[in-house]
């Protein structure tokens, strides 16, 4: 019964050429709107992921400021420290990346002319992992952040001696150029 019903079908189409393409294109139209439906979602979540991304960023970078304070305020003569840390660029996580290629081929018969459409869907997205924790990405590489300037501003800083360790210290911690390294005495603050 459902054969006699789609021989009917193919046989309205094939006496119905201009229904046959309408039909071709609702489909086309349909898979389409699937594919930038799914598009969207996916950048989407990617914004969401740079926002969790850049919140984490400034959480380390915060860190090696407090920590860089801590370990030049043990610096025999500098008393109290401040540290300001600028940045050139921020830190990136590489991530493995999944491919998957769909292709669709749609053949259409129209008297004595055949035609064939082939269409390729690539979509592209971070490969994952399963862990105790949940699913997470695998990293391939992380890159840190590239170090613009570091300001200290130390109290025992008017002594070229504590001074110099400072600069020193810093250089030896980030890799920085002695030269994006400035270092100033604490004034009265009140």
């Amino acid at each position: 019964m459902s054969s006699s019903v789609l021989g009917r079908a193919v046989a309205f189409l094939k006496r119905n050429p201009k229904t046959e393409l309408l039909i071709y294109g609702v489909i086309v139209f349909t898979v389409l709107g699937v594919y930038f439906a799914g598009l969207l979602s996916q950048k989407d979540a990617e914004t969401a992921e740079k926002t969790v991304t850049v919140s984490s960023n400034l959480d380390r970078e915060i860190d090696v400021e407090n920590r860089l304070k801590s370990v030049l305020s043990c610096i025999r003569g500098a008393g109290r420290v401040e540290v300001m840390i600028t940045y050139a660029s921020s830190g990136e996580i590489v991530t493995a990346m999944s491919t998957s290629r769909n292709s669709n081929t749609a053949t259409s018969q129209d008297g004595s002319r055949a035609s064939e459409e082939l269409q390729e869907i690539l979509t592209e997205e971070p490969a994952t992992v399963e862990d105790g924790s949940g699913v997470s990405p695998i990293v391939l590489m992380e890159k840190q952040p590239v170090i613009r300037g570091v300001i200290v501003v130390a109290e025992g800083a008017a002594d070229i001696a504590v001074r110099l360790d400072l600069e020193r210290a810093v250089h030896a911690v980030l890799d920085v150029p002695v030269n994006n390294v400035e270092v100033f005495e604490l004034g009265n603050q009140g």
